[in-house]
């Protein structure tokens, strides 16, 4: 369903075009794609019936994919959750743990990067987050928080929580149900029930790539070369695999 501005402009036409932009000349195979294995999510809702997704994405290993590319992955993923109605309404809340963050990767955080991961969290998701939990962020990257903190709406600031590494997630369980968190903060949910959200993120981009049908007649032509040649399926035009697509991710799984 598209959410219009009083203009009468497609909010979700213009978040695509934006990705469009950002992620155009990129390129990865499927075994890449699914290798890392750093987006989650927990089988329930939260109380506040919003999806809760686990990045983990700091041991990334940046000579094999890209930051741009793993960005990628994790816009595919929010993306798919908009064909549920409920996601629509309430939204997603995410803890991105930075356990085991490599140092050499803080150079990968160039200032074009931090722009885009700033336009697009303001801009172009189409799903409301309703709250961003930082956890184990280790100080090195403490001027890259405040560089994109600084560059964030109020209304954005007011959804991001940096927890302390020493308190045994005591901060995490005071603003979510324990019971519904991962075992790894001090939860009750096993690792073996949460989800891997890359093991089917080909058919995932299938589903981004038939929104990209639609848009401004000025970027169509770019659109349709965007949705032809998708990164993730670089050699494969979308049409001959649509009807070998069957995902049953219309909520991924959560509850």
């Amino acid at each position: 369903m598209l959410r219009r501005r009083s203009n009468g402009s497609s909010t979700i036409t213009r978040k695509h075009d934006k990705l469009l932009a950002a992620f155009e000349g990129i390129s990865m195979s499927v075994a890449t794609a699914r290798s890392p294995q750093h987006i989650w999510a927990s089988p329930y809702r939260l109380e506040n019936n919003s999806i809760l997704i686990v990045g983990r994405g700091p041991t990334f290993d940046f000579n094999s994919i890209t930051l741009i590319e793993r960005f990628y992955l994790e816009v595919v993923v929010v993306n798919s959750f908009i064909n549920n109605p409920l996601t629509q309404l309430y939204g997603i809340t995410a803890i991105f743990d930075y356990t085991g963050f490599r140092y050499s990767s803080i150079f990968h955080y160039t200032p074009g990067i931090v722009r885009l991961l700033v336009n697009t969290l303001q801009n172009s998701l189409p799903l409301p987050i309703k709250a961003c939990h930082v956890v184990n962020l280790p100080p090195i990257l403490t001027s890259v928080a405040n560089i994109v903190f600084g560059l964030l709406s109020k209304k954005i600031k007011s959804r991001i929580t940096f927890h302390p590494s020493n308190d045994g997630y005591k901060s995490l369980h005071a603003v979510l149900n324990p019971e519904l968190i991962p075992e790894e903060f001090g939860g009750n949910i096993k690792q073996s029930k949460m989800i891997d959200l890359s093991e089917k993120i080909e058919e995932l981009e299938l589903q981004l790539m038939d929104r990209f049908k639609f848009g401004y007649v000025k970027s169509q032509e770019r659109r349709e070369a965007f949705r032809l040649n998708p990164p993730i399926n670089a050699h494969k035009a979308v049409e001959e695999n649509e009807e070998n697509v069957n995902v049953s991710s219309t909520n991924n799984g959560c509850k």
